[in-house]
């Protein structure tokens, strides 16, 4: 499975394919859109994330900005709606 994941990537264990949908971000996005833009920069430097055409999406999952107990800005991504569609393996500790 690791050598799977390594050579083709992890596909999420989805129960269904869930409806195409475009969310809005959420208002402290907008407030903090400078902050958004260079966090975005930085993860697109640091190949963390892609830039994907409009019509390869799926799923756009609203941003969203936090602030930490030092008073610095954390950019969020809201993956509620696509959580509702995944397979979850229920286990006991």
């Amino acid at each position: 499975m690791i050598l799977n994941v390594i050579e083709h990537c992890y596909y999420l264990p989805l129960v269904h394919d869930p409806a195409s949908v475009f969310m809005q971000n959420h208002a402290s996005a907008t407030c903090h859109h400078e902050f958004v833009e260079s966090a975005i920069l930085e993860l697109l430097k640091a190949g963390s994330v892609a830039e994907v055409a409009r019509d390869e999406i799926r799923i756009c999952s609203p941003l969203g900005v936090v602030l930490k107990k030092e008073n610095e800005l954390r950019l969020i991504l809201d993956l509620r709606f696509l959580s509702k569609h995944l397979y979850l393996k229920k286990f006991k500790y």
